[in-house]
């Protein structure tokens, strides 16, 4: 790492570890990713992603409980995983659209839950 990391983006990345969901065959796709295992792919993840991802976020008024647990705690590393599963290096763009996606499944649960 050639920079500190921010607090907010530290928080973001120890939320998106926790909701990474783990399966049998995280290793493989560490490996494509990353070249590496978990160490490799949440450096990546952290250096990388959430800069990205934080950037994207700064355009909404995200209140920090509800972005920090629902959008990187649950919804965002499913859909950063299947991404990524798909698309082992992607751009900036396709990580803003996995972003979108993310925020417009909170937003249909959020209305769902309302009614």
């Amino acid at each position: 790492m050639t920079q500190p990391i921010s607090t907010d983006h530290a928080l973001a990345f120890a939320y998106f570890k926790e909701g990474f969901p783990y399966g049998d065959d995280n290793h493989l796709l560490f490996e494509q990713v990353s070249n590496g295992g978990d160490l490799e792919f949440f450096t990546l993840v952290l250096e990388t992603v959430i800069p990205v991802i934080e950037q994207y976020l700064a355009q909404f008024e995200i209140d920090a409980p509800y972005k920090l647990y629902l959008f990187y705690g649950e919804v965002f590393p499913c859909q950063l995983k299947r991404l990524l599963e798909r698309e082992p290096n992607p751009t900036r763009q396709a990580l803003e659209q996995c972003a979108d996606k993310t925020l417009q499944h909170i937003a249909q649960v959020m209305r769902e839950i309302r009614q």
